[in-house]
C-alpha cells in the first residue's frame, strides 16, 4: 500500500502483530493517542489486527489498515479515522503559518480517505490516497 504513493515521506510503521514492548508496538496507549477523543476505550480490544504508518515530521501523511470482527467494530473504527482526519485538519488549519506546514503537506491531507474493505477499515492521509486504498483492496481481497 504505501508503495502505491511516489511522495512519502519517511516514516515509521507500526502494528499489532509487534511484540509488545518493542519500538514498533501498535500499542493500547498509541492507538488511543491517536484515535480517542472520548470514544470508549475498548474498542482497540475489539481490533483483530492492525498496522499504523506515520509520517516523521509534519508532514500530515499517513496509512492505517485494521482488521474487524463485526460490522458494528467496522463503523466504529472508520469513525475514529474520520475524526482523526478532521483533528489534523483543524491543527493544520489553526497554525499551519506558525508550525511551518508546507502546501504539499496540506496537499496530502485534502486527499485524505477512509474505506471500508470486506472486514477491514482502510485510512489514508496522502494526495494518492486512491491509488493506496486499490493497492490495499488488492492485497485483501
Amino acid at each position: 500500500m504505501l508503495k502505491a504513493s511516489s511522495s512519502l515521506p519517511s516514516g515509521k510503521t507500526y502494528t499489532t502483530d509487534s511484540s509488545p514492548g518493542s519500538g514498533d508496538h501498535l500499542s493500547e496507549s498509541l492507538f488511543s493517542s491517536m484515535f480517542f477523543e472520548d470514544a470508549d476505550v475498548s474498542v482497540y480490544g475489539r481490533i483483530k489486527t492492525g498496522a499504523v504508518w506515520l509520517s516523521s515530521g509534519l508532514f500530515a501523511a499517513e496509512a492505517a489498515v485494521f482488521e474487524c470482527n463485526s460490522r458494528r467494530d467496522l463503523e466504529e473504527i472508520s469513525d475514529l479515522c474520520f475524526r482523526r482526519i478532521e483533528n489534523i485538519k483543524r491543527l493544520v488549519n489553526a497554525n499551519s503559518d506558525s508550525l511551518g506546514i508546507s502546501e504539499a503537506a496540506k496537499a496530502k491531507l485534502a486527499g485524505a480517505k477512509v474505506s471500508i474493505i470486506g472486514r477491514y477499515v482502510i485510512m489514508v492521509i496522502d494526495e494518492h490516497s486512491d491509488g493506496m486504498i486499490e493497492a490495499a483492496k488488492e492485497i485483501i481481497s
